[in-house]
């Protein structure tokens, strides 16, 4: 008999995971943490064949249990069950040997053809997860040429930690006109999120290059 490891720390989710989990692995144990101690306890004493490991814990990250994991059995089959698809998390998840990387936004049905997936040896990984790797393997493109000073200004600032409502001050326009050219950032740089802006903001050296935007 095998032994599953699941990592989350939420009731309800835990529990809708492990419901899966026994429909799709019938004969293996399944163990069960909410915490980062406690899975991390869990392995001083057990050795998993998978591994499902949310990220954001009361007492740290999934992502250590998952390095501890790898370095102790490279066999483990991780993978990561988030709410967050950002490229710090995805590619950090990956550098540290993860097999997968599963959205809990998606729907149940979804979810559960992951695990099946395992079960046939496809990697489960959601689809915004598998277009973020492939969009960080195309060739780099001058992203900034783009975007129009005004929508650099609002990125730039964005990316400097200030709200919408307060770049739009800053800019002297109003917050309607200040959250389009957001928009339009976010669908030109294929980002869909502020933190994900922010990263893209600094790779193009709109931040920490010095790089004097008038405003």
């Amino acid at each position: 008999m095998h032994k599953i490891l699941i990592l989350e720390d939420l009731p309800d989710v835990k529990a809708w995971l492990e419901g899966m989990v026994q429909s799709h692995f019938t004969s293996d144990e399944i163990h069960t943490a909410a915490t980062l101690t406690e899975a991390l306890d869990l392995l001083k004493t057990n050795q998993y064949k998978l591994a499902l490991l949310d990220i954001g814990l009361p007492d740290g990250s999934g992502l250590d249990a998952l390095k501890l994991i790898k370095q102790q059995d490279e066999a483990c089959y991780c993978v990561v069950t988030s709410i967050f698809d950002a490229s710090e998390y995805l590619f950090t998840a990956l550098k540290y040997g993860a097999d997968g990387y599963i959205l809990k936004s998606e729907s149940t049905e979804q979810v559960a053809e992951h695990l099946k997936g395992i079960l046939l040896g496809k990697p489960p990984l959601s689809p915004a997860v598998a277009k973020k790797m492939l969009q960080a393997f195309r060739p780099e493109k001058d992203l900034t040429a783009s975007l129009s000073p005004r929508e650099e200004q609002i990125l730039s600032l964005i990316a400097k930690g200030y709200n919408v409502p307060d770049a739009a001050n800053l800019l002297a326009i109003s917050h309607h006109t200040a959250a389009g050219y957001l928009k339009q950032v976010y669908k030109k740089l294929q980002v869909n999120n502020r933190a994900d802006a922010t990263l893209k903001a600094y790779e193009l050296g709109l931040v920490s290059s010095g790089k004097k935007l008038e405003y």
